[in-house]
């Protein structure tokens, strides 16, 4: 708009004084602007609730159980140390008297 009236002091002043009147038509319409919460509200669809029934939990503690895992290479190592047990009927090893396949072919004859 500027360029058409840059030669006419008239129209320059005609251009300015149309600004002025949109500004203030701008600022009466501005002042029924809808509050921010309102705004909000209205985009998401739902209103803001009075009272917030929903709290954070309660800290946890995060320490663990305190029982490590073992890798199989350990469990090994644990397994060969333990006394084998030995059979006194037979004398077989992996095996006890109560539970030796010995015994209970002696038993079955």
């Amino acid at each position: 708009m500027m360029h058409y009236a840059e030669q006419s002091e008239e129209d320059l002043n005609m251009v300015i004084e149309v600004c002025n009147n949109m500004k203030k038509k701008l600022s009466v319409s501005g002042e029924k602007t809808v509050s921010r919460t309102k705004d909000l509200e209205s985009f998401v669809g739902c209103s803001l609730p009075k009272e917030v029934e929903i709290h954070p939990p309660k800290p946890s503690s995060t320490k663990g159980s305190g029982k490590r895992i073992k890798g199989g290479k350990e469990m090994a190592i644990e397994k060969k140390e333990k006394r084998a047990r030995h059979c006194k009927v037979c004398g077989g090893i992996d095996h006890d008297s109560r539970n030796c396949p010995t015994k209970h072919q002696n038993n079955v004859s």
